[in-house]
């Protein structure tokens, strides 16, 4: 099957996109749980369902009022500036722990997309996660087992 293959998706998908959908072709992924984050591969998220269609994708975020969903990490946050950011960190990775997701996609947030994604850093501080592809400010994270909130401490540490 070529469905969602990286070498016959559209021109308009960005780079960093094309990059992680190569890896799960060559990964073969079947019965994955996938977290998704961040405008670019949230918008492009059915790629990731797999040929077999078996995958379980998911955005991950916070329920807002009347059905919105709401990024987990503030505007301030994804800039390095908020100060409440170690709280956003342990609600986030209590997410990714709740889902009990094997993979993260993500990538930059819609309100700061020449940043990369603070979600990433935030994962990627804890030793049960892996970068397994990193490109255009897209990253595909493997989620090991539990992700140890006491860590966002220093993660998520205003710079």
């Amino acid at each position: 099957m070529t469905r969602y293959q990286a070498s016959t998706a559209p021109a308009d998908f960005p780079a960093g996109v094309k990059g992680a959908l190569a890896w799960f072709n060559r990964a073969d992924l079947h019965d994955a749980r996938i977290a998704i984050v961040g405008g670019r591969p949230g918008f492009k998220q059915y790629i990731f369902y797999g040929n077999d269609l078996s995958n379980r994708v998911q955005y991950v975020a916070k329920h807002g009022p009347h059905g919105a969903y709401l990024p987990i990490a503030s505007e301030a946050a994804q800039e390095g500036t908020d100060p409440n950011a170690a709280a956003e960190c342990r609600e986030w990775l209590t997410a990714l722990n709740d889902g009990r997701y094997g993979y993260l996609i993500a990538g930059p947030d819609q309100r700061t997309q020449s940043l990369p994604p603070v979600e990433a850093k935030w994962t990627t501080a804890n030793p049960s996660a892996q970068i397994l592809e990193q490109r255009d400010d897209i990253f595909v994270i493997k989620l090991n087992g539990d992700l140890d909130p006491a860590g966002c401490a220093t993660a998520a540490r205003p710079e």
